[in-house]
């Protein structure tokens, strides 16, 4: 759980610091104030990264050479970790701390601090390239199947070396078939595994949210034919990788489907659906991974409820409420506050990038 954030020089952020409460958490302010920056200072700190943008100069506030973010989180085991982000625009150099010991990967700060955000560009999730949908199952099984990180890397360096044997016409492409199949298999069986459990959380939730009562499915389709070993199929599609100049068949090829009633989803449901839908997606998770680790994540979500109709924003807020996990959400200035506003819920006011606790 994030307990406290402390913001140097990131965008319009010079100096800000937010004590987010367990609950939900609603950030309020007009466009270009500031507050999605906020959320992107949480990401940064749970990610190193952004999810606004891939090159981190951008988020160094005008004028600044150097933005910093501290946060105090409390680990499952309730003890506090001090995490620190650094970027230098001048140097690109990007420094990462957890009680003042230098970390060598971005990776390592997810497991002080498991974070999901949906943000305008979620809607990738439902109507666009199939690798949106990978990084999304992928988040989910990395924090539950503690193998699962190094037979990935496993699987991508024995892809690599294969990929440049295909394009090599004195090199023999096959003699990674049995090591791609190996770890391939391997990330396929924990993919499975996490599906299983995910997908009855998620069809209750769209339910609930999409007001759908029967035909919603969601298939998980593995990167290759059914029926078939990995081994096989890449040993039978061999001329043609070697006309594509790549392998075809394998987990980096996975997807998930979305289907109403046999149609993909993204053609029978409206815009306001779609987000609702993508929550669907979201919540779940974040209830997969607490009911599969005891470990509670934080959960941002960007400017959602201002194309809902109130019944939808009711509901919205009332599935964020049952979550029992930390929620910051972001809503324009004119949104109708009171009405939405619980006794345990904590507000902050964003204005040309003061925070202000409500």
């Amino acid at each position: 759980m994030l307990k406290r954030l402390q913001i140097e020089n990131l965008r319009i952020l010079h100096s800000a610091i937010v004590e987010p409460g367990p609950g939900l958490n609603i950030v309020i302010g007009q466009n270009a104030s500031g507050k999605t920056s906020l959320l992107e200072a949480m990401y940064l700190m749970a990610r190193g990264q952004s999810f606004r943008s891939h090159r981190l100069r951008r988020l160094v506030s005008h004028g600044q050479s150097t933005l910093r973010v501290q946060a105090s989180v409390e680990s499952s085991s309730r003890l506090t970790v001090r995490l620190a982000v650094c970027f230098d625009r001048e140097q690109g150099r990007l420094i990462l701390r957890a009680d003042g010991r230098q970390l060598r990967r971005a990776s390592e700060l997810t497991s002080f601090l498991p974070i999901t955000v949906m943000h305008p560009d979620s809607h990738h999730l439902i109507d666009s390239n199939p690798q949106f949908r990978r990084r999304f199952l992928d988040w989910g099984v990395f924090h539950v199947e503690h193998g699962y990180l190094a037979e990935w890397r496993r699987y991508q360096r024995a892809l690599r070396q294969r990929n440049h044997s295909l394009r090599d016409a004195r090199a023999d492409p096959d003699i990674w078939a049995g090591e791609l199949a190996l770890a391939g298999e391997r990330i396929d069986r924990f993919r499975r595994r996490y599906f299983e459990v995910f997908t009855p959380c998620f069809t209750r939730l769209a339910h609930r949210l999409l007001n759908i009562e029967q035909g919603l499915m969601l298939y998980f389709r593995q990167g290759w034919k059914e029926g078939v070993g990995l081994h096989e199929a890449i040993i039978s599609n061999t001329d043609r990788d070697r006309r594509l100049g790549y392998t075809y068949s394998g987990p980096h090829r996975a997807d998930i489907q979305f289907l109403v009633d046999g149609t993909p989803v993204q053609h029978v449901i409206s815009r306001g659906q779609q987000k609702l839908l993508i929550l669907a997606l979201l919540i779940a998770q974040v209830q997969t991974f607490r009911v599969q680790t005891g470990i509670d994540s934080l959960l941002l979500i960007d400017d959602l409820l201002s194309e809902l109709d109130r019944s939808s924003q009711d509901s919205v807020l009332s599935c964020l409420r049952e979550l029992e996990t930390q929620v910051v959400m972001t809503v324009l200035d004119d949104f109708s506050l009171d009405r939405m506003r619980e006794s345990e819920d904590r507000v902050f006011h964003v204005k040309q990038g003061v925070v202000s606790p409500g």
